[in-house]
């Protein structure tokens, strides 16, 4: 009899582990993280799209209140505070009236006040009231499923909505699968999607990301590449990576860069690079010899 009674809850650990491993809450990000999102409008037959990238660069104190402040990375412009109260909320506050985030990500506000832009204090069937925008688009969230998902080698609760008019999944820690401002996306003729979270400690990729990388296009995508000459080995790599090129100039530069498209290592003239300082994700490495651009993706554990 024991030891039926230790089977059953040896099974029932294995088919309950996501869900046990999943109970450590984890805190939104305040500073040196970055959201990076496909945007896509789509109206009477023709379209346009961009990649967007939301990074948390310092902080800001308004009204006595301490916030984290989001840039839009391309126009290095500030866009607002982001904090985390103690009730597990995620509160946003901009910085301009009627104001808008991406295509299909805006607010219609008469003040500058700050909204509850997530919820992370809620439980599966909860009715839930966001804020003014999202409601007025959409009325409340329902949360129908709560599961895990594995980032970076840990998993982190997931929480899936829907109401009559949208759906919506938020991870612990990093906010929508839709943008880091899902909640008050409305996406009528177009797309908005998640490619990639990164901060100091972690890089996830949306399962969402059709694009397999973090930016809808690839750095100097408009430019040819010759990567049938030139390899990176090993790849995946940990620590140390050796360039091989058919071509064989007399000087030449090697680049690393995150799939935001930030540098990360310049080394000049070797083929051995040391890269046991980059935490783990996926790169681009490149190559430029004699005005030809050598480039591939690189895989760090």
């Amino acid at each position: 009899m024991k030891k039926h009674i230790v089977l059953l809850l040896i099974i029932h650990f294995i088919l309950t582990g996501n869900q046990l491993t999943a109970q450590e809450y984890y805190s939104f990000p305040s500073d040196s993280a970055h959201w990076s999102v496909y945007s896509r409008l789509s109206p009477w037959g023709s379209f346009q799209e961009a990649t967007f990238v939301y990074s948390l660069e310092g902080d800001t104190i308004i009204d006595s209140i301490l916030y984290s402040k989001v840039i839009d990375t391309a126009s290095a412009i500030y866009i607002g505070g982001i904090r985390e109260d103690s009730n597990k909320h995620i509160l946003f506050r901009p910085s301009q009236l009627n104001q808008g985030f991406s295509f299909n990500c805006f607010i219609d506000n008469s003040t500058l006040d700050e909204f509850v832009l997530y919820r992370f204090d809620i439980s599966l069937g909860d009715t839930l009231y966001l804020n003014e925008h999202t409601t007025a688009w959409f009325g409340n969230l329902i949360v129908y499923k709560i599961d895990s998902i594995m980032v970076d080698s840990v998993y982190r609760k997931q929480f899936h909505f829907y109401n009559d008019y949208m759906g919506d999944t938020w991870i612990e820690g990093i906010g929508s699968t839709t943008s880091l401002f899902g909640p008050i996306c409305y996406v009528f003729e177009g797309q908005e999607m998640l490619l990639c979270y990164e901060d100091s400690n972690i890089f996830f990729m949306s399962e969402q990301n059709y694009f397999d990388r973090c930016t809808h296009l690839i750095i100097g995508e408009n430019e040819t590449y010759y990567n049938n000459q030139f390899s990176v080995h090993p790849n995946p790599a940990k620590n140390e990576i050796v360039i091989k090129n058919t071509v064989k100039p007399d000087s030449y530069c090697i680049k690393i860069y995150t799939l935001f498209g930030h540098r990360v290592l310049k080394k000049h003239n070797t083929n051995k690079i040391d890269i046991s300082g980059l935490i783990s994700g996926i790169y681009v490495v490149e190559q430029v010899v004699n005005e030809k651009i050598f480039r591939q993706k690189l895989i760090i554990n």
